[in-house]
């Protein structure tokens, strides 16, 4: 799944487009191509059939988790912030 992934996020901020580029350190990169989600930096991991992430947004520092089944060419699934907004993303590697 290394590389670049796209497509949108929704929660509590609305519907945005997402970028994701998941390294193949385990180091993860997000941003939403429109407001109000802020740029996140996480690390990734598969474990079995999942695929986990947790990092905190640029903006306020907020912690951030997405949980999905594992694919090779999509993730779809939830995400959740310390702030107490969550939603559901699906992303398409590129």
């Amino acid at each position: 799944m290394v590389g670049t992934c796209t497509g949108t996020i929704d929660g509590g901020l609305d519907e945005a487009t997402i970028v994701i580029d998941l390294k193949g350190d385990g180091s993860m990169s997000g941003e939403g191509a429109d407001a109000p989600y802020c740029p996140m930096t996480a690390t990734w991991e598969v474990l079995g059939s999942s695929f986990k992430a947790v990092g905190k947004d640029e903006c306020d520092g907020m912690s951030v988790s997405f949980t999905v089944p594992y694919s090779k060419t999509q993730l779809k699934g939830t995400w959740n912030a310390s702030s107490g907004n969550d939603g559901t993303f699906s992303v398409r590697k590129q």
